[in-house]
């Protein structure tokens, strides 16, 4: 489900730190996307590979940093100072890492805002009443061709 995950993506009207869980292309461009916002991004992966999909002029700017770690070691998030954090966004390939980095991010580490990118439209249904944003691929891309025949409709 989609629970207007992608409005309060948008709607993101201040620079605000981010914690970007899990790189490759799609984490990518939502972490040059937002850097261009004027946010403030901080990306963790555990894979090193996974960083060449950054640009080198966006890991050297002051907008991103990046880590490298296991994210689904729980001693390794105690080990970071996320005290500034204001939204975490889980985007590994992963629905089960996904799902217990908004578990740790929610209820350890009380960060407000979480989202959660869900392939499995069943797990989807499951979390969205979670005290987190499930954002279903399914369902996002549904929406995005209905919205998309819609507009081609008016015109």
């Amino acid at each position: 489900m989609i629970n207007d995950s992608s409005e309060d993506l948008t709607q993101i009207a201040k620079p605000q730190k981010i914690l970007v869980v899990g790189g490759g292309k799609l984490g990518s461009k939502l972490v040059t996307d937002l850097s261009k916002d004027g946010h403030v991004l901080r990306v963790v992966e555990n894979s090193l590979e996974k960083f060449s999909e950054l640009s080198a002029d966006l890991i050297e700017s002051n907008s991103v940093s990046t880590m490298l770690g296991d994210y689904t070691d729980r001693h390794f998030w105690n080990q970071m100072n996320l005290n500034d954090i204001e939204i975490l966004v889980a985007i590994t390939e992963s629905d089960s890492c996904n799902l217990y980095i908004a578990q740790i991010a929610t209820h350890i580490l009380r960060i407000s805002k979480v989202f959660v990118l869900l392939s499995d439209d069943n797990l989807a249904d499951v979390y969205k009443s979670f005290d987190f944003k499930v954002i279903s691929i399914s369902d996002l891309f549904v929406s995005s061709v209905k919205s998309y025949i819609s507009i081609e409709e008016d015109v």
